[in-house]
């Protein structure tokens, strides 16, 4: 990085506990010797300075107003930078105050502006686009649009002017690149005219077109009368006397029109094509950079003075150097040489075979990027003095080789570990559905368990095999599953294989030992990047075994239900991740099920839902959530949804709210999050529920910047506002509600109370998020709104993202 090999950015994958830099791009100030470079960390742009002088690194600072920058170059002064940046999947030109930290735009539309630069003593940028004309109003997919088949190169003569003005440099049906300036009157570009990147050479003038006369007259009965004289001599100009004499002449106006011309010149003919360079005007040197016989190599040639002496129409191949290298390897004693050496041969005399026919003997080779066997120490020599450069041999003319491909060969499938977790944990494995028994304490809680996950995959990703199991601290249950995944194709494969056992007291004396195992076979088919349509067909077992501890419970019977169903999804999510538990975008989920009994005739459930959630952002990492979910089930049984709560509860409490009786309940679930009530707040077939959220990254937003703590990296203050129902029936208005009756089992009496209530709660409230011993944590305080009646604030302390 310096002088001192001293390393002072590392870019690479993102691996569990650390810190992943990616996207760097590199600026520098050779006025202030300051390196700038933008990165992207946990899905945000950042950028820090280095100073070469001194040697030290600046800390990391958040860039608010754009997703990540993609080009970046300072000004002469070394004050401003211009740069290309993306922002809501489109990238344009900014200008960037390092002062202020502020990026402001000068293009705002769909087309792709890139690799913009200061020139003319920093007054102008020139850049690359494919936009089609010189318009600057904000174009968007809405409406009508076009875009160029290729890159052209763009000038602001003066980005500060307003209104700003957008000149064109060139317009070929070529693409031309890397816009720069040789000098205050020649620009410079790569273009790929002949098919090979070279340099050409752009000269931007104004030249006369006509002299342009207006006579104005003071009433409106007389139209403007505007003349135009084609010769840049202000006696050419010649008025009749009927328009001189004329009595409502007003005044006349007269003005040089001038019109904008571009000559452009080839300056380098080579075989190879540049892959970048630098035009230094102080040295007045022009920096190329190839790539050759497996090496990368800097040729320094004199800056073009004047551009029409060395253009020369530009040849088709094959081509000669138009300018004497002088070449600079990189493999200097201070330099690292990247060497991946040629795999040319050596070509043979061409012989006949017996048959005449003529074969061409030329050694055969495989095409690769790794070294030929022998080739890693081989040092070019001229004259059979090794470690001298053949500068002549840059551009020769390549011999003509024979490529032999790689005959087709059995892929043999090798799997190895991606995936390996051991942590504590309350989510649930697989399937969201507990089995429902009436009588039993009312309690949706996921316990704690030692959570052990393996995955393993083949080179490709094709297929991945998952397995897990679960095992609760009292060790009276045990989750086990294993999932295999197929995607090779289009069409993804998945097979889930998922066992739940558990003991549990459900009476006085009374022990039963619950299992359920579950084999789904699920299909996705994406229809683009964000949406896919997914279908499953599974078949579940639930069976209770009633433990013997008295003569009652030895002639208990055992019960197993044997469903068969369907399930389908329309999902899309175009989400991006901003940091932990933030987002931007949307994203929904619309889904349907199907459960039949096989064994228990008459009896079926299907089930409806869909869950939007949006993510908006109000300013920079501050992020609005909210979500809107609806879910029923209907049939001759149903599923039992208990309404509030929290999400993933560690110490869940619940409100003696029994379901309705006469409702054939198989399973149940908590659809999500009603702070400020207990569980079972409200319960029914069916659920309507709404959250949102303002989440707040305290140090990281106050700060602005990178933290290398990541409990305060990740700290989140939240305010959020809950909102739902349960209820009997499709709608919260029917008749018989679960909300408005309540039942008090009283042995060998069931009590049903009726009252008239409302059937939507509120809450509302504040909390904090972090991550803490690897594991993001929730602490919710929140208040309860039933029927206008405010209750007792309540805690919660639960483990888990989103709402």
């Amino acid at each position: 990085a310096d002088h001192k090999k001293k390393c002072i950015f590392k870019s690479g994958y993102r691996r569990k506990g650390e810190i992943d830099y990616n996207y760097p791009v590199i600026a520098w100030n050779p006025t202030r010797d300051i390196l700038t470079v933008f990165f992207e960390k946990s899905a945000e742009p950042y950028y820090f300075n280095y100073n070469a002088n001194t040697g030290e690194r600046e800390e990391d600072q958040v860039i608010s107003n754009v997703d990540y920058v993609l080009d970046a170059s300072y000004s002469q002064d070394g004050r401003m930078m211009v740069a290309s940046a993306m922002k809501n999947g489109q990238s344009d030109i900014y200008i960037f105050d390092q002062r202020t930290q502020f990026f402001r735009p000068l293009t705002d539309d769909i087309y792709d502006d890139r690799q913009p630069r200061f020139i003319n003593e920093s007054k102008g940028i020139v850049f690359s686009s494919d936009r089609p004309d010189l318009k600057l109003n904000k174009v968007t997919t809405d409406g009508d649009y076009s875009f160029n088949s290729n890159y052209d190169i763009f000038y602001f003569p003066d980005y500060l002017a307003r209104p700003r003005t957008l000149k064109r440099i060139t317009k070929t049906k070529y693409n031309e690149w890397q816009p720069d300036h040789y000098d205050t009157a020649y620009i410079s570009y790569l273009t790929d005219e002949n098919g090979i990147l070279n340099r050409n050479a752009a000269h931007y003038d104004s030249v006369f077109n006509y002299i342009r006369v207006v006579a104005q007259y003071k009433d409106t009965a007389h139209f403007y009368d505007t003349f135009r004289f084609y010769k840049n001599d202000i006696h050419a100009i010649k008025i009749s006397n009927s328009v001189l004499e004329n009595p409502g002449l007003l005044r006349m106006d007269t003005d040089f029109i001038y019109k904008d011309t571009v000559r452009a010149y080839a300056i380098t003919d080579h075989n190879d094509n540049i892959l970048s360079y630098r035009v230094l005007p102080r040295n007045r040197s022009v920096y190329d950079l190839f790539r050759y016989d497996g090496n990368y190599r800097l040729f320094k040639n004199p800056t073009p003075v004047n551009a029409e002496f060395y253009n020369k129409p530009r040849s088709s191949l094959p081509v000669k150097p138009l300018i004497k290298d002088t070449s600079l390897r990189f493999n200097s004693p201070d330099r690292i040489l990247i060497n991946i050496p040629d795999t040319s041969v050596t070509k043979k005399s061409d012989t006949l075979s017996k048959k005449g026919a003529r074969e061409v003997e030329a050694e055969q080779y495989f095409q690769t990027d790794f070294p030929a066997s022998g080739e890693e120490n081989k040092k070019d020599s001229v004259n059979g003095k090794p470690g001298q450069e053949n500068k002549a041999s840059l551009f020769k003319k390549r011999e003509k080789k024979k490529n032999k491909f790689a005959s087709e060969a059995l892929y043999f499938l090798t799997f190895s570990p991606d995936l390996f977790v051991i942590q504590a944990d309350n989510s649930i494995l697989t399937t969201p559905y507990l089995p429902y028994t009436p009588g039993t304490p009312l309690i949706f809680n996921p316990t704690i368990n030692g959570v052990f996950k393996l995955a393993i995959s083949d080179l490709f990703k094709d297929y991945r095999l998952i397995g897990g199991i679960g095992i609760r601290p009292d060790l009276t249950g045990a989750d086990y599953f294993m999932t295999f995944e197929n995607n090779k194709k289009r069409l993804d494969k998945r097979f889930i294989f998922y066992r739940k056992g558990q003991t549990q007291q459900t009476g006085d004396n009374l022990y039963t030992r619950t299992t359920s195992a579950e084999g789904r076979a699920e299909l996705r088919w994406p229809f683009s990047e964000v949406m896919s349509l997914r279908t499953s067909v599974f078949s579940r077992q639930d069976k209770t075994i009633y433990l013997t501890s008295d003569v009652p419970s030895l002639e208990k019977p055992d019960e197993m239900k044997l469903w068969g169903g369907s399930k389908a999804e329309l999902v899309f999510d175009n989400t991006i991740d901003r940091g932990m538990n933030l987002r931007t975008g949307s994203r929904f989920k619309v889904y349907s099920e199907f459960y039949d009994a096989v064994n228990l005739k008459g009896t079926s459930f299907a089930v409806v839902g869909a869950d939007f959630r949006t993510y908006t952002k109000i300013h920079r990492q501050i992020i609005w959530a909210n979500r809107i979910a609806y879910g029923s089930s209907f049939g001759s049984a149903k599923v039992v949804y208990f309404l509030g709560g929290s999400d993933g509860w560690l110490l869940p409490r619940t409100t003696d709210n029994a379901p309705d009786p006469n409702q054939n309940y198989m399973y149940m679930l908590e659809p999500g999050s009603l702070r400020g009530f207990n569980q079972n707040a409200r319960n029914g077939n069916s659920f309507a529920l709404y959250n949102s959220e303002i989440r707040i990254p305290v140090f990281k937003y106050l700060l602005n910047r990178a933290l290398r703590s990541q409990f305060l990296e990740n700290l989140q203050a939240v305010t959020f506002f809950d909102a739902g129902s349960a209820w009997l029936g499709f709608l919260p208005t029917g008749e018989n509600n679960a909300y408005a009756t309540r039942y008090i089992y009283n042995q060998p009496l069931v009590i049903s109370v009726v009252t008239n209530r409302n059937p939507f709660v509120f809450g509302y409230g504040f909390g904090f998020r972090t991550t803490l011993l690897g594991y993001f944590i929730r602490w919710d305080y929140a208040w309860g709104v039933e029927e206008n009646v405010f209750k007792a604030p309540i805690n919660y302390f639960s483990l888990g993202m989103d709402f």
